[in-house]
């Protein structure tokens, strides 16, 4: 029997230690491509390893930021692009979810979160600790509100310790 084309969005910090090739965030995605994901790349996630490029004076993360990105289609991964008028809407989500589910949490992070609904994604898989450690009821009831996929926010390590116990 076909799987459903199911869909989870990879975040920045996720990228870069693929990049790098940090096993927990291999196998949390090779576990998640075993069970029918499709692993997807959002604006903001890349808007944010393009200003490590051009803003960082790194030159060690830059230069992982630059493989990233040159590398987003060898790891097999699609990148979203959402329209004007999608991106403002996500734009008002996100503000919503930093007020009322992210405690300190920045723009960026509301907008990996409204992105990854908005593509009607299943996951966000992040390292995000301001998302990972975010009220997750009120979150998705955000998102329902906005008629936006209810998205469900995971750790490399939870979906590698999920997976593992099939």
């Amino acid at each position: 029997m076909p799987k459903p084309h199911r869909f989870v969005a990879v975040d920045t910090e996720v990228l870069l230690a693929l990049e790098a090739g940090d096993e927990e965030c291999t196998g949390a995605i090779d576990l998640l491509g075993a069970a029918g994901f499709y692993c997807l790349v959002t604006e903001t996630a890349l808007q944010e390893l393009a200003d490590i490029c051009k803003f960082v004076t790194d030159a060690e993360a830059v230069e992982r930021a630059t493989s990233t990105l040159n590398q987003l289609t060898n790891f097999g991964f699609l990148e979203s692009r959402l329209g004007t008028v999608e991106m403002g809407v996500a734009e008002r989500v996100a503000h919503k979810i930093c007020d009322i589910s992210l405690s300190g949490g920045t723009l960026n992070d509301g907008l990996v979160i409204a992105e990854a609904a908005y593509n009607n994604c299943r996951i966000l898989l992040t390292r995000r600790k301001v998302i990972l450690d975010s009220q997750k009821d009120s979150l998705r009831i955000a998102l329902v509100d906005f008629d936006l996929c209810a998205v469900v926010v995971a750790s490399p390590a939870e979906i590698v310790s999920y997976y593992s116990q099939q």
